[in-house]
């Protein structure tokens, strides 16, 4: 794996990335994920990673949003559709 801490991450020219770009995401989102540095006319230029890797080190999470996604999950609504969600809305609204 290289990844977390101060392991570097594994480099490919822009080119090399094209064509392996399947496997770059596979590994990337896989159980050991990888990071990534694409290189483009002698330097990096990119990274590549994956998503959970990416909501976990980098992105910051909304404390409102998360207290939301904890209900959500709590109440079994979290694996509404976006369909589920405007009726509920409309339901809710109607309601009123």
């Amino acid at each position: 794996m290289v990844n977390k801490g101060l392991q570097i991450p594994v480099s490919f020219t822009a080119a090399e990335a094209r064509s392996k770009l399947g496997e770059i995401i596979r590994r990337a989102s896989g159980k050991n994920p990888e990071r990534f540095v694409i290189g483009l006319r002698g330097g990096p230029k990119a990274i590549v990673m994956g998503l959970e890797d990416y909501l976990d080190t980098i992105a910051q999470v909304d404390p409102l949003m998360a207290e939301f996604h904890a209900i959500s999950k709590a109440n079994g609504n979290y694996t509404m559709t976006m369909d589920e969600i405007d009726a509920e809305i409309a339901a809710y609204r109607a309601e009123q």
